[in-house]
């Protein structure tokens, strides 16, 4: 037995390419021969393959982007005969896929190695590094996002516009929302926080964020009831009703609108107000013929966060209060 020439004392065990040569002896009709072969009289022991003759590359860039993530396994520099190599992946639950994994997991890589001029053919050649985890992608959000409602929503319920969100150059649909249980005000300018929930595949990507401004209407004014006084015919000077109803959560009050009619004069001119909850006027000095007069004071209150808020106080002169 020959390899590269070189006679073994043995026949061979280890993978190479050997050649045979005999020696015959002289016979009653053949003369004696010594390292007779011709070039059939040859053979290969193939190599047992392992994981330690590859080397394992995973895949560059193992950001989801709805591609296949291919890793790479190849003879070691210096391997040569190695049969053709075909890369397999398996799931974290150990499910084989048909194809390069796309979506975010993590993933196993298994060999199959045809048979080569040095080598036999293995299947399911793997090792404990060979694997690889294709991480969420990320969302990009796009345009000035403003959240809408009105007075009384939580910043659960506003609606949030003017937002598209991309994954690559792909309009992802969705829905942006605001959390948490507080009432802001009308006129809140602060900027709030909103996150995106993709409507397929959320398992997919990266948590998305973007700022959002309010833009709060007013709620409905509430309905406060009419307020009506009397008042001894001698009183005088300024006076204050108390104003049942109002909402502890107007926001700050505008200036108030007071349209009166008095007839017979027994308020001074202009001297409605209102503060606090309460509108102040002030009496005339009035006479015993003034009994039975009255004077309405309509009045209509901007707060910050109701519309408009109308009501009526009616002052009544009589001839004791």
């Amino acid at each position: 037995y020959y390899n590269d020439g070189e006679q073994l004392d043995s026949a061979p065990i280890f993978p190479g390419t050997y050649t045979v040569r005999i020696d015959v002896a002289e016979g009653s009709n053949y003369t004696a021969i010594d390292d007779l072969t011709t070039l059939s009289w040859k053979y290969s022991i193939a190599d047992i393959v392992s994981s330690t003759y590859f080397t394992f590359i995973a895949p560059s860039d193992l950001a989801y982007d709805g591609n296949g993530k291919q890793a790479v396994v190849k003879a070691k520099s210096g391997i040569t005969g190695m049969g053709a190599i075909t890369v397999k992946y398996y799931d974290a639950d150990g499910a084989q896929l048909s194809s390069a994994p796309v979506v975010p997991g993590t993933y196993f890589v298994k060999a199959d190695i045809a048979a080569g001029r040095k080598y036999a053919a293995a299947t399911d050649i793997t090792s404990d590094s060979w694997k690889f985890t294709i991480t969420k992608g990320n969302l990009t959000a796009e345009g000035t996002g403003k959240a809408t409602g009105k007075y009384g929503d939580r910043l659960s319920d506003l609606v949030i516009s003017g937002l598209t969100v991309k994954f690559g150059t792909a309009e992802i649909e969705g829905d942006w929302s605001l959390t948490g249980s507080t009432i802001v005000n009308v006129g809140d300018n602060g900027r709030y926080t909103a996150t995106f929930a993709p409507q397929e595949n959320p398992e997919y990507y990266n948590p998305l964020t973007a700022e959002v401004t309010l833009d709060i209407a007013k709620a409905d004014a509430p309905e406060v009831s009419d307020a009506s006084v009397n008042y001894n015919w001698a009183a005088v000077g300024e006076k204050s009703v108390v104003i049942e109803g109002l909402p502890s959560d107007t926001g700050a009050y505008g200036t108030a609108d007071f349209d009166i009619t008095d007839t017979d004069g027994i308020l001074t001119e202009d001297s409605a107000r209102f503060d606090e909850g309460n509108v102040y006027f002030t009496l005339d000095t009035n006479t015993k013929a003034n009994i039975g007069s009255t004077a309405t004071i309509n009045v209509t209150l901007p707060t910050q966060n109701y519309s408009d808020i109308t009501f009526k106080v009616t002052i009544n002169i009589v001839t004791s209060k």
